[in-house]
């Protein structure tokens, strides 16, 4: 396969390789996730120039709402990655962005050698039993297939390394290092998760994976820019945003394997599907020129705008009886609100109106009557409203997107069940009970996969 010829950036003892997507210092790879590739690339190929926050969320996450602390933490681990001192390579702009000031040298690409690294690791095998104690004997049933732990359990853990050698090709997308955003979405039943698999940048390609572990399994085979899965009621397909056509838009695959078809075809971007229990519905966020909440009726397949803004617009879910979406929105001066509106488009409602506030990824309760969201200003915390009034009660202050993720909680609102992150990467599962705040740590990531 041939592809156009790019430049390599060389400053300092490093060598930026565009067109294999890696970064060598004298010779030898330095581990970079995607997200951070990105970071550095755009401000290696625009070096001496500041290049704006927003500038850079728009580059590297064009299709996401990120909060600027992403930005701000890819930068941290690209100097740790560089060994630099504070202004050795990269400088910051207070509330503005950044500079690269290091010399760069652009050199053209010579056809590169085949770089292969082998490694041979033996196989381990461990086998854990460990007694957990909590609080609250009565939990109830958590949600994604979790089940709920007595005052005193046995959590048997095994964990396998992989057998035999691994060869390691530069440019090759590696399955097992899923280190970059995968945006999982659980299956009906629980037992598998669909994710985004990035591999050259931005651009990848969806998985599923069993829960329980094991092999994750390619479902496309397009590496294109993509965006959350959704998975139907039955699950037998999942639902998915790719430019695998040239824009967003909005595709099928079925689980088993087989031909994409196309959902839609429409001119603009189409984002974020979220299809109702019942499968009579999806939702969609469509980009062009403004953003518009779209509903798709399965059966008639006919399209209805129930809500059209200049501002950023995303994360529509409907709630447990279908008759109501919540999202998110960006407001003319910075802040971020919640809504509700009516799935046939009536008694839109603006949930949140604090001065300052930025609101964002709402999740219902299990009975419809709450809101659960994550707030990164004045407070960051993961929330409660309750959708008949009043103001929203603090769950538990300092969780923020970037250090708890995939908040749910169960049907009798007592625990909190998520993915912590670090430096943001999955860490584990953790369940946390709501009224004495103890948290148990499962010691490995249910709702993001695992290595593999």
């Amino acid at each position: 396969m041939n592809h156009q010829a790019k430049p390599c950036y060389e400053f300092g003892p490093f060598r930026l390789d565009v067109t294999e997507h890696v970064l060598l210092r004298q010779g030898h790879p330095v581990p970079l996730t995607p997200k951070v590739f990105e970071v550095l690339r755009v401000l290696v190929q625009n070096s001496g120039r500041l290049v704006e926050k927003e500038e850079l969320l728009k580059e590297i996450w064009p299709d996401s709402f990120v909060e600027e602390a992403n930005l701000n933490r890819s930068v941290s681990v690209l100097r740790k990655a560089l060994g630099e001192d504070p202004s050795g390579y990269i400088q910051t702009v207070p509330k503005r962005g950044y500079r690269f000031v290091a010399q760069v040298t652009a050199r053209p690409q010579e056809r590169p050698e085949l770089f292969v690294e082998e490694r041979t690791y033996s196989r381990i095998e461990v086998q854990q039993e460990e007694e957990i104690e909590t609080d609250n004997p009565r939990m109830g049933p958590l949600p994604d297939t979790l089940v709920a732990l007595p005052s005193r359990v046995r959590i048997s853990r095994r964990m396998a390394a992989v057998a035999g050698s691994v060869v390691l090709i530069l440019g090759i997308p590696v399955v097992g290092n899923l280190l970059a955003d995968r945006m999982p979405a659980l299956s009906p039943d629980g037992t598998m998760v669909a994710f985004f698999q990035p591999e050259a940048g931005p651009m990848g390609d969806f998985w599923i994976l069993p829960v329980t572990g094991g092999g994750a399994r390619r479902i496309t085979f397009d590496v294109a820019q993509g965006s959350s899965p959704a998975w139907t009621p039955d699950g037998r397909f999942v639902l998915f945003s790719s430019k695998r056509a040239g824009s967003m838009t909005l595709w099928k695959v079925p689980v088993s394997g087989g031909s994409v078809e196309p959902l839609l075809v429409s001119p603009g971007e189409d984002t974020d599907p979220e299809i109702s229990r019942d499968g009579s519905k999806l939702i969609y966020t469509h980009v062009r020129h403004t953003f518009v909440l779209t509903v798709l009726d399965t059966v008639s397949r006919q399209t209805r705008e129930l809500r059209k803004t200049r501002e950023i617009l995303a994360g529509p879910l409907f709630s447990p009886n279908g008759e109501k979406l919540s999202f998110f929105s960006h407001q003319s001066d910075g802040d971020v609100h919640l809504y509700t509106i009516g799935s046939d488009g009536s008694d839109l409602q603006r949930l949140t109106w604090a001065k300052g506030e930025r609101n964002t990824f709402p999740r219902w309760s299990a009975d419809g009557a709450f809101l659960y969201f994550n707030q990164s200003r004045p407070e960051p915390s993961l929330r409660k409203l309750l959708l008949s009034g009043g103001p929203s009660s603090a769950l538990v202050s300092g969780w923020t997107w970037e250090t708890h993720r995939y908040a749910h909680i169960d049907s009798s609102n007592g625990s909190i069940v998520c993915t912590r992150m670090d430096d943001n990467l999955p860490v584990s599962t953790i369940i946390r009970d709501i009224k004495s705040g103890r948290e148990v740590s499962l010691g490995r990531v249910l709702l993001n996969p695992p290595m593999v």
